[in-house]
């Protein structure tokens, strides 16, 4: 018995060293450029894009939602067994009002679970619109739930974005502005990001941000090359990414490509967008 106890104290060990790195890498609660194919094909240049999955990216993006709007995404990050991501988000706007909620989990098999539900809304002006996003998060360790308080479990993440010209924008976001206690985030991480449209049809954006007092950039790109399918392409400082996109009638399939060295494998993901 002794044995088989030492064995799992071994065994939650080892997972809980492999999950720190995990997290640090992939953390659904203190990373939000996961969210999303359209925006993962552009190497994460989207804090001044705007449609139904700014909701973690800057939640202002949210004034662009025509009417309604519905996301969905699942990918296997880098490849491991067992290892999964899913996510959901929806947006309806009322007048100069878009409200938004959507959820997250991030799993590995039963060792590990990160829970993230999703509320946001974003008001439309003139020259400016500001968009606020309420994260609740859980997660748990071997099925052990952590005992954090309800304000430690709560992220609040505020934005701008300000056109600057009929065809050029640009945003701002702060993420986890009060700091929230669950896996010790004690930093503010702010965004801002710029977008162009060279062309009618072509698309480049710029964004620059600060995670755990580490600075990092990314340029992305997006062409129509034909109405309704589009390329695009992005580069960051850990890998460079590739995407693609059909759009058809009220529906926008998204495929996205994230290109790693030898030490992960590959990343793909795919994403429905549905517009009415």
């Amino acid at each position: 018995m002794r044995f088989k106890a030492k064995n799992r104290e071994v065994l939650i060990f080892i997972l809980s060293s492999i999950l720190c790195l995990l997290s640090s890498l992939w953390s659904a609660f203190d990373v939000n450029y996961m969210f999303g194919a359209r925006a993962f094909g552009m190497a994460g240049a989207y804090t001044a894009c705007g449609d139904v999955d700014s909701i973690l990216w800057n939640p202002a993006g949210l004034s662009q939602v025509s009417s309604f709007e519905a996301s969905f995404m699942y990918l296997n990050p880098f490849g491991i067994d067992g290892l999964s991501q899913g996510y959901f988000s929806l947006a309806k706007k009322f007048s100069k009002m878009t409200f938004a909620f959507g959820g997250s989990q991030f799993l590995w098999e039963n060792y590990y679970r990160e829970e993230v539900k999703i509320f946001a809304f974003a008001l439309s002006g003139n020259s400016v619109s500001a968009g606020l996003c309420l994260k609740f998060m859980e997660y748990n360790v071997d099925d052990i739930s952590p005992d954090y308080s309800f304000l430690d479990r709560v992220g609040i993440d505020a934005g701008l974005k300000i056109p600057l010209g009929i065809n050029s924008s640009f945003g701002i976001s702060v993420a986890n502005l009060n700091k929230p206690g669950i896996l010790k985030i004690s930093k503010i991480n702010p965004r801002a990001g710029f977008s162009f449209y060279v062309l009618d049809n072509f698309l480049l954006c710029l964004d620059l941000w600060s995670q755990n007092q580490k600075n990092s950039y990314a340029f992305g790109m997006e062409y129509e090359v034909v109405p309704g399918i589009f390329f695009r392409a992005g580069l960051n400082k850990i890998s460079l990414n590739f995407g693609c996109g059909l759009s058809f009638k009220k529906f926008r399939f998204d495929w996205a490509f994230q290109k790693f060295d030898e030490i992960f494998y590959d990343n793909h993901r795919f994403s429905i967008v549905m517009k009415w």
